[in-house]
């Protein structure tokens, strides 16, 4: 196969996968209440049969969203430092500014009045 061929299947299977990311996350979020809190999370299942998860399904959910988190840290990071302006300010050791350029995006107008 040449490379455009499978740069073009690689973007359909990663726009189906942010896909059924979406359909999961929009469809089927649910909470479930423990004694000891609650939590929140996402998977197929029928609304209208109760079920409930192991304390070793509960652990796996909880590693599952701090590895997402991780990854989505560090794919962001080097975004991040590209866009991160280093002042040198003698009140403080170092501040650090972030500025992504967004110049067409703008806030709408805004008029204050006093009465």
């Amino acid at each position: 196969m040449r490379r455009k061929e499978l740069r073009k299947i690689f973007s359909v299977l990663l726009v189906a996968l942010f896909a059924s990311y979406w359909a999961s996350l929009t469809l089927f979020s649910h909470t479930h209440t423990y004694d000891w809190g609650r939590i929140t999370h996402s998977h197929p299942y029928l609304p209208t049969a109760s079920h409930s998860h192991t304390t070793l399904a509960l652990n796996t959910i909880d590693s599952l969203s701090n590895l997402i988190f991780l990854v989505a840290a560090v794919v962001a990071s080097p975004f991040l430092l590209k866009c991160a302006v280093f002042r040198d300010d003698p009140s403080q050791e170092r501040i650090i500014t972030f500025y992504i350029p967004l110049s067409s995006l703008r806030a709408p107008p805004v008029s204050l009045t006093r009465h």
